[in-house]
């Protein structure tokens, strides 16, 4: 049986903290603090044995960090991803796109959880590169008389082929997610905002701008009020309060597990 640790909140520990706490736990090194950390969203750790989990839990008492000791087979699961291109916002509900851009509505009411946030994403990229070298096969029969039997120098530059490589190289990019959990927990909608285009900002009418952040923030901030019943992350508080500054989230993981997080407190108020 395994057990997970999940906080009493969503303020994240220090990594000083994590690093005392994981002091005399059966797998774990100080070490591990600097790695394990930041996918703390709300679930410190996952996959415990209840010994270990039992000592980390007094260690983080001692820390002044309050934790659930939790029985990995009692969080819930994400829902199932379905990606959508773009969508469209009015009082009345949402309208969503299927990746064949084929629309369907979903009423305010069936809205559970709203998560968004700048999210830090790895990603494999194929990088194409163009170089031109000599092709000495392709010289002409007077360049091979004159450069091979006489021994005089090439008349003009040699001839050349175009090379084509490919090569995948990973690199991590911020994005902006956005993401809905339908109400009974069985179904999420994804989007990556930054690559949905300019139809994702028709519904702002008058109020859209040039600035894509603003845009997004202004669309989050219309579906809060819409479904003012929703809970929402911090990347989506964040938005709402109108912030200087974006949430980011370092990893997807951390993005995901937070929305777990929320999920078990609605589950278990």
């Amino acid at each position: 049986m395994a057990f997970a640790l999940l906080q009493k909140t969503l303020e994240p520990p220090s990594v000083d903290q994590l690093k005392t706490a994981f002091h005399d736990v059966p797998g774990l090194t100080p070490y591990d603090a600097f790695t394990l950390g930041k996918d703390a969203f709300g679930i410190l750790l996952r996959k415990l044995d209840l010994r270990s989990a039992n000592i980390l839990k007094l260690n983080l008492a001692e820390q002044g960090i309050d934790t659930d000791l939790v029985d990995e087979d009692d969080l819930p699961a994400l829902p199932e991803a379905r990606n959508i291109p773009r969508l469209d916002c009015s009082p009345e509900g949402l309208t969503l796109y299927d990746p064949l851009n084929r629309p369907f509505a979903l009423g305010w009411d069936k809205v559970q959880l709203i998560a968004a946030g700048c999210v830090n994403i790895d990603e494999f990229n194929q990088v194409r590169t163009v170089t031109e070298v000599p092709d000495y096969s392709r010289s002409s029969p007077s360049d091979v008389l004159l450069s091979g039997v006489l021994g005089l120098p090439r008349i003009g530059p040699p001839k050349t082929t175009t090379v084509v490589k490919y090569d995948t190289k990973e690199q991590r990019v911020d994005h902006w997610l956005f993401e809905l959990v339908v109400t009974g927990g069985k179904i999420r909608y994804c989007l990556v905002a930054d690559k949905a285009g300019g139809l994702l900002f028709q519904s702002l009418g008058d109020r859209r701008t040039d600035n894509f952040g603003s845009n997004f923030a202004l669309l989050v901030q219309d579906i809060i009020k819409f479904a003012p019943q929703a809970a929402i992350n911090r990347g989506t508080y964040y938005i709402r309060e109108n912030h200087p500054t974006a949430f980011r989230y370092p990893t997807k993981i951390a993005f995901q597990q937070e929305m777990i997080w929320l999920l078990w407190q609605m589950a278990n108020k």
